[in-house]
């Protein structure tokens, strides 16, 4: 007998009833049942599951069958059977630059089973079919080019369904060749079209036809599926279906939308718009919260689990990174977590369509125009600089999370950038000559809705200047800033404007702008700076700490403080710790005191409320951790029991990347660490160290930091530090020379 042969006649005995189950209305007691048996059967045979399981309670229904983390698929071989008897790959797209997950088969039989019952159920006619994708024949180990060949031969074959009913190139740029003619037939055609494809594709055609239209005959349908994963291109779904009726004469009511991954072997429909996913009573969907891992109400939002038994050869239940609002019957689906990647089955034909839309014309641009005079404000901070010093300081104690801003620290910051205290009042002596600097008469500031320390940051700053100061606001407001406006001066406040929106004037008006964002905000305000205009840029930045000596353990409660302010907001906000281990001084031993702070700290000083999405991607961490400890790999997770804090001891390669929110990496301190940080270098800008000597200020400094600091201070700046590097009112500030 082969050594595979139980494994093989177990499969074939599941396999047998699925198939059966696929055919039939399933009753819930049936389902329940057969999913606690195939869970048992993949615990035995899938050892990279079983590990993780044998770590979880036992499952006594199906609701508690361990959810496998999406993200895994990337990193195990997620497979009951050992690769010679997979006959059958299917892959995700991927992002660029990422691993790809892998979804291993022993044969496709019960896939097309479900794809062809999942389709039936809907009672669709076969009309002729096109498909905006391209062949299965090209591009094998993707699921959803293998679905639609699946549906093509069950459904449309009969149809002149055949390789020329495929739009793509297999690189998934869309066939003009083949589209032009065939459009003119259809012009001519005078039977139904079915249209298959990912909304990119059809976004994609639908720029190609351009003015031109075409009215297809009644009772046409298409299918759309997956959204705009990593296109830099995404329009609301109303929109896309409006221009399915609008180019082709398919109105909404006559177009479905699938739900599907690679991981998964079977799918959902949706019909139209505002309707619900729905699959066959072999598949379940529960939406739960990411905050108590149990089933929401029905209305409420959450993250899709999916219990798929199609699924036999591999893993029943998979949690994914989708969030969803429970119905009675079925999901609406909100789309991808915006804290995840963006992924999916249908990137694969989206890949090609990538290139970003042309940038609008400037008649088009939410901004307009900029004149080339700008337009002067009135309303300044009176006084002199040593004036504005003492008001700001006393408007600024009710924020002691700004540090010491005292009269006498921001003189010194004047002091240290201009060369002289009294230099924005008056020409001050400048090597042979005398010279005054002179500030932007109004400043526009673009803020970002992570911490207020920042935004108070540079409204001090342009409020010593002694200019005007626009300052755009994020959606959600910033109530800091409002609240230190009104601590002003009256005869102040009118110097600074406060607005949620970007009213048309202010980047015409602004003669400096200041801009706090990620890469694509820097960019999209860079493009508009006209010439002469200050532009000062902050954008990504990330933080780290250097724990090189401290047998004691004396610095957890410093590092548990900088991980906790702000809730890990902010660019000076760790997001590891790297440890020099010395005997018993290690990585994890010291994880496990942080995490013991961290606790401490949470306790007096508590998290802000989570939203869904960040209460998920703390739980995507966590499962992902405990799924990879379960698998040998040097991880152990230290966490609170609600979402409060996680502390994270990995002696993985690499440079961690923390979902923020009081999540942090404790690492051992590799040799090549210098190497390990060469791609993050550019964005790099605070590191703690500890002990704070000037042997490892050197050794920070050499990393590419732009600022270095006792561990327990990496969030309070001096007044005086060099923001991003960079001083912070020489920029702004142009100069009067007077020479005698």
């Amino acid at each position: 007998m082969s050594a595979d042969a139980p494994l093989l006649t177990a499969y074939g005995e599941l396999e047998g009833r699925v198939r059966t189950a696929i055919r039939s209305d399933l009753p819930d007691a049936e389902f329940a049942a057969l999913a606690l048996e195939i869970h048992a059967f993949q615990r035995r045979w899938n050892a990279p599951y079983a590990a993780w399981c044998t770590q979880l309670p036992e499952a006594k229904s199906w609701q508690e069958i361990p959810a496998v983390p999406q993200a895994m698929f990337k990193r195990y071989r997620l497979s009951c059977f050992p690769e010679k008897l997979s006959k059958t790959t299917f892959r995700t797209s991927g992002t660029t630059g990422e691993s790809r997950g892998e979804h291993h088969l022993r044969d496709t039989h019960i896939y097309d089973a479900a794809v062809v019952m999942g389709w039936k159920r809907l009672r669709l006619p076969s009309h002729l079919a096109i498909f905006l994708t391209a062949s299965p024949v090209d591009v094998p180990d993707s699921s959803l080019l293998h679905m639609f060949g699946t549906l093509g031969r069950a459904y449309f074959r009969s149809r002149a369904f055949g390789e020329g009913n495929f739009m793509c190139h297999p690189d998934g740029r869309l066939d003009e060749s083949r589209l032009t003619p065939l459009f003119r037939d259809l012009a001519l055609q005078r039977a139904p079209i079915a249209f298959f494809g990912t909304a990119l594709s059809f976004l994609n055609l639908f720029e190609w036809m351009g003015e031109n239209r075409l009215t297809l005959v009644n009772g046409s349908y298409a299918l759309e599926t997956g959204g705009f994963k990593g296109s830099g291109r995404d329009i609301a779904k109303k929109e896309l279906y409006a221009m399915f009726e609008s180019h082709l004469g398919i109105p909404a009511n006559q177009i479905w939308n699938e739900y599907g991954m690679c991981e998964l072997g079977s799918q959902f429909y949706a019909h139209g718009l505002d309707r619900p996913h729905t699959s066959g009573p072999w598949v379940r969907a529960l939406v739960v919260s990411p905050h108590t891992g149990f089933e929401v109400a029905v209305g409420e939002t959450g993250v899709l689990r999916i219990f798929d038994l199609a699924n036999v050869g591999s893993v029943l239940a998979i949690q994914t990174a989708d969030l969803a609002i429970r119905h009675e019957t079925g999901f609406t689906l909100l789309g991808r977590d915006p804290g995840a990647l963006p992924r999916g089955c249908s990137r694969t034909a989206d890949e090609a369509m990538r290139t970003p839309s042309p940038p609008p014309a400037r008649k088009d641009l939410s901004i307009p125009a900029t004149p080339t005079v700008p337009v002067a404000r009135a309303a300044h901070p009176p006084g002199s600089t040593l004036e504005r010093a003492g008001r700001i300081a006393a408007a600024a104690r009710a924020f002691p999370y700004l540090g010491e801003v005292t009269t006498t620290r921001l003189m010194e910051l004047v002091t240290c950038e201009l060369g002289h205290a009294d230099a924005l009042d008056r020409f001050v002596p400048y090597g042979e000559h005398t010279a005054r600097a002179v500030a932007p008469r109004c400043i526009l500031h673009i803020l970002s809705s992570n911490t207020p320390a920042a935004a108070l940051q540079t409204l001090i700053r342009g409020l010593l200047l002694g200019s005007h100061n626009l300052c755009k606001l994020p959606s959600a407001g910033l109530p800091d800033v409002e609240k230190f406006v009104t601590a002003l001066p009256e005869e102040w406040r009118s110097s600074v404007e406060l607005s949620t929106e970007l009213p048309d004037t202010w980047l015409a008006e602004a003669n400096a702008v200041v801009v706090f964002g990620n890469d694509q905000t820097i960019a999209h305000f860079h493009a508009r700076i006209r010439p002469g205009q200050i532009f000062v840029p902050h954008g990504h930045k990330l933080s780290f700490g250097l724990i090189l000596s401290d047998p004691n353990f004396a610095s957890v409660q410093g590092a548990a403080k900088d991980v906790s302010t702000f809730d890990q907001q902010g660019c000076l906000s760790p997001h590891a710790f790297f440890v020099r281990e010395n005997g018993a001084f290690t990585a994890q031993a010291y994880a496990e005191r942080l995490a013991a702070a961290m606790n401490a700290f949470a306790i007096h000083t508590p998290p802000a409320a989570l939203s869904i999405s960040e209460a998920n991607a703390i739980r995507a961490i966590r499962e992902e951790v405990t799924f990879r400890a379960a698998n040998g790999e040097p991880l152990r997770l230290f966490a609170s029991k609600d979402t409060a804090w996680t502390v994270i001891s990995d002696a993985t390669p690499g440079f961690p990347s923390s979902p923020l929110n009081r999540v942090v990496f404790v690492k051992p301190l590799p040799a090549d660490l210098a190497q390990l940080l060469a791609p993050q270098r550019a964005h790099l800008s605070t590191i703690g160290i500890w002990p704070s000597n000037a042997e490892n200020a050197d050794l920070a400094a050499s990393l590419g930091a732009s600022r270095v600091c006792p561990i327990g201070k990496m969030q309070e700046p001096a007044q005086t530090w060099h923001h991003d590097g960079m001083p912070v009112l020489t920029p702004l500030v142009r100069w009067i020379d007077w020479e005698r």
